[in-house]
């Protein structure tokens, strides 16, 4: 009987041993998945062994690897982005005030009717020019008397 629990003991003992050996590189390919998925992009798995597990550990360096790339690659485009979008805004508002400048400047009335959104837009002192307090100018009179055409008749460019 005592051999027995001896061998019984003996084999608990290397089932266990072999149980951790066979665990613990799946315990830390685990903990470097979570971590990794957490944000830690620039995490990479030790490569210790050249089974199954070694084999994922390396594709998995690799899959980090390239995607570390990717990200370094889409957060320069990203700002090259944002300095086009603050160029062109610069541009727009240095136009925008040169027209400003220029209509105010005129004695004449500058408008503009976009046919097929249906849109009449004026620039200047509209309503000074032609007596009427400030937007009190019946815009809707000038719309009126456009060529005969209707608003809902014009075809779409579409």
């Amino acid at each position: 009987m005592i051999i027995v629990g001896l061998a019984l003991l003996l084999t608990s003992a290397i089932a266990f041993g072999l149980a951790r050996t066979i665990n613990r590189p799946v315990l830390v390919l685990k903990e470097g998945v979570e971590r990794f998925g957490k944000g830690e992009l620039n995490l990479r798995l030790p490569e210790t062994s050249r089974d199954e597990i070694g084999l994922l550990a390396k594709e998995f360096n690799t899959m980090a690897a390239n995607l570390a790339e990717k990200e370094s690659k889409l957060r320069a485009y990203a700002t090259q982005l944002e300095q086009i979008v603050e160029e062109r805004t610069e541009d727009l508002r240095k136009s925008e005030a040169r027209f400003r400048i220029a209509a105010e400047s005129v004695t004449d009335l500058i408008w503009e009717w976009d046919i097929l959104k249906g849109e009449l837009a004026w620039f200047g002192k509209i309503d000074e020019m032609l007596g009427y307090s400030p937007g009190e100018f019946p815009w809707w009179s000038i719309r009126a008397n456009l060529p005969s055409k209707r608003w809902g008749d014009i075809p779409s460019s579409d």
